[in-house]
C-alpha cells in the first residue's frame, strides 16, 4: 500500500494526511498512517462507486473448524499488513468428553466423509440442541428457557454429548459415530474453497447471526432480524409450506434489504437452484408477483429466477442488478410441503446441508465464482461466500466478547426461550472474493451475516433496518487494491470427486 497512490487514488488535490484525514471524516490520531489509509480506501469505496454489484452465496450447515479448521491457512492480515494465520485446529487439539465416568474424549481429526448417509441423518442444531454444543449439557434450563433472558457462557463441550442423544444408532445409520460432529475436512477434500480462501479473503471470525437453526439465520441476511414471530427454531412444515406458497409470509417490521433497494431505485436479483427458496418464505416487495399457491414456478417475478440464468445475465455489460442473492438447489422433497401442494422440483442437492455430498456444493462454488470472473461485470463486483450455520458441527472458538449482540430493536423476542437475540451462534466459513480485494488475506475481524446487509447499506447508500445492521461491522476495508486485480485465477480446481 503506498500512501501517494491511496492520496491520488481518493482525491489527487490531497496534499498530505491531514487533509485525507478531514476528507474521510477520521482523526489523524491515534490512527495509525496504515489505519489512516485502510479507511481511506473504504471510503473511496464507499463513495466512488467501485463495486456496482454485489452477490451473495448462502450455504449450509457447516462451522469454521469443520471445513477450514485443519487448513493452515496463513496470509496478511488485513488490519496490520503483517503476516498472520487462521484461528483452526493446527496448533491446538478441540475435544468433546463422550462419558463423564471415565474421562473418555473424543478430538477433532481430518476424516470428514464427503457425505453423512449412512452415518447421520443430519446432525441437530435447533436452538437447545446449540445451547447444548455450545455451553455443555448441564447449561439448557430444564424448562428450556432463558433465566433472566441470560444465555449461558460457551465453552463449545457438548456437541458430542448432543449428538449422541439426539442422534442414536438407527437401521438408517449403520456407520454411525459418535464421532461425527469432531470430524472435520482435511484440505485436499475441498479443494475449491481452500483455492478461493488463498486467492481473496477468508474471514475467521465469522458467526452465524443466531445460536440456532438455518430460518432465522437466513431471516437475519435478508432483514437483520428474525422476523415478527421471532421464532429461534425452525418453524413447522406446514408453516414453512404456507410461507413458501405465498400464503402466509413471514414479515419484518422495518423491511427487508429488498424493500430497501427498491426504495432506492436499485435493482435486485435472487438466482435460485430449485422452485423453493427459503427467500419465497418472506414477505419482501418485488421478490414474487402475485402469489398464487400452487403455481409457484409460473408466478415467479423477474427478480426470481433459476440460477441457470445467471451465467447468460452476466454477459450482459449493461447488467443493472445491484445486489444478488444465490440460493443453492437445497433438495426439499415434494412431500414436505404437500399439504400446500407446493413441488419444489429438486434437480441435485448443492447447499452442503447433510447428509448431502459437500463435492456437489464445491461445483456450485466453482461454476458462480467462474462465472462472475469471466463475465464483463467482474471488476465492479464483489462475492461473499458463507455458510447460513454451523449444522451441529464442533468449533473450538468460545469468545464471549465476540459472541455478544446487539438486539435487532425491533420487538422481536422469542417467547418459548425467553431468548431476546442477543447472542451470536457458532463460527461459520466465509470468503470475501473480488478484484479489489488482495491475494491471501486472513481478516480476524468480529461479523455475523448482517455485515453482508451493513455493506450493502454503505455501498449504495441505504438506510439500516435494525439495531443488529447498524452495528455491524462492514467489509468495506477488505476492498483495499488501489485497481482491480488483474491476477486473479479465471479458473479454480474440480472438486475432488
Amino acid at each position: 500500500m503506498n500512501f501517494r497512490n491511496v492520496l491520488s487514488a481518493v482525491d489527487p488535490t490531497l496534499r498530505g494526511a491531514q487533509e485525507l484525514a478531514h476528507l474521510i471524516g477520521e482523526p489523524l490520531r491515534p490512527l495509525s498512517l496504515r489505519r489512516l489509509l485502510n479507511r481511506a480506501l473504504a471510503w473511496r469505496m464507499q463513495h466512488q462507486s467501485l463495486i456496482r454489484h454485489v452477490f451473495v452465496l448462502m450455504l449450509e450447515n457447516r462451522s469454521f473448524d469443520h471445513v477450514f479448521g485443519y487448513s493452515g491457512i496463513s496470509g496478511t492480515d488485513s488490519k496490520t499488513g503483517g503476516m498472520t494465520e487462521v484461528d483452526g485446529l493446527i496448533h491446538r487439539d478441540g475435544t468433546n468428553i463422550i462419558d463423564p465416568n471415565t474421562g473418555e474424549t473424543i478430538h477433532t481429526s481430518q476424516d470428514a466423509p464427503f457425505d453423512l448417509r449412512g452415518i447421520a441423518r443430519d446432525v441437530e442444531h435447533e436452538f437447545l440442541d446449540v445451547m447444548e454444543q455450545m455451553c455443555g449439557r448441564a447449561a439448557v434450563p430444564m424448562d428450556g428457557r432463558l433465566n433472566n433472558g441470560v444465555y449461558p457462557r460457551a465453552n463449545n463441550s457438548g456437541f458430542v454429548s448432543n449428538f449422541m442423544r439426539r442422534q442414536p444408532m438407527s437401521a438408517d445409520t449403520p456407520n454411525w459415530s459418535p464421532a461425527t460432529p469432531m470430524r472435520c475436512f482435511a484440505p485436499a477434500n475441498l479443494p475449491v474453497l481452500n483455492a478461493l480462501a488463498l486467492e481473496f479473503a477468508i474471514c475467521d471470525y465469522w458467526f452465524a447471526s443466531h445460536p440456532g437453526p438455518t430460518w432465522p439465520n437466513r431471516f437475519f441476511v435478508h432483514a437483520a432480524s428474525p422476523s415478527d414471530e421471532g421464532q429461534a427454531d425452525s418453524p413447522p412444515d406446514v408453516d414453512i409450506g404456507l410461507a413458501v406458497a405465498g400464503v402466509n409470509p413471514y414479515h419484518f417490521r422495518n423491511g427487508t434489504i429488498y424493500d430497501a433497494l427498491a426504495e432506492n431505485g436499485l435493482r435486485h436479483r435472487v438466482y435460485s437452484g430449485n422452485d423453493c427458496p427459503q427467500v419465497r418464505g418472506i414477505r419482501a416487495r418485488d421478490i414474487l408477483l402475485d402469489s398464487v399457491p400452487g403455481q409457484l414456478a409460473q408466478v415467479a417475478g423477474p427478480n426470481l429466477v433459476s440460477l441457470r440464468a445467471l451465467q447468460p445475465d452476466l454477459q450482459d455489460p449493461n447488467y443493472a442488478v445491484s445486489y444478488v442473492f444465490i440460493e443453492p438447489d437445497n433438495g426439499e422433497p415434494d412431500h414436505v410441503f404437500a399439504g400446500v401442494g407446493v413441488r419444489c422440483n429438486s434437480v441435485r442437492q448443492n447447499d452442503m446441508h447433510p447428509p448431502s455430498d459437500v463435492r456437489d456444493g464445491e461445483a456450485l462454488i466453482k461454476q458462480v465464482y467462474e462465472t462472475i470472473r469471466n463475465s464483463p461485470v467482474w471488476n465492479q463486483s464483489a462475492l461473499v461466500i458463507l455458510f447460513d450455520e454451523h449444522g451441529g458441527f464442533f468449533d473450538h472458538v468460545a469468545d464471549e466478547a465476540r459472541q455478544q449482540a446487539v438486539r435487532p430493536g425491533d420487538g422481536a423476542v422469542d417467547q418459548t426461550h425467553n431468548f431476546q437475540f442477543d447472542h451470536l451462534g457458532v463460527r461459520v466459513p466465509a470468503i470475501v472474493v473480488s478484484p479489489w480485494v488482495g491475494r491471501n488475506v486472513v481478516d480476524h475481524t468480529t461479523y455475523d451475516h448482517t455485515s453482508v446487509l451493513a455493506t450493502v447499506e454503505k455501498l449504495f447508500g441505504l438506510h439500516t433496518l435494525t439495531d443488529r445492521d447498524a452495528a455491524a461491522n462492514d467489509l468495506l476495508e477488505l476492498f483495499s487494491q488501489i485497481t482491480p486485480r488483474t491476477d486473479a485465477r479465471e479458473t479454480l480446481p474440480s472438486p475432488a470427486w
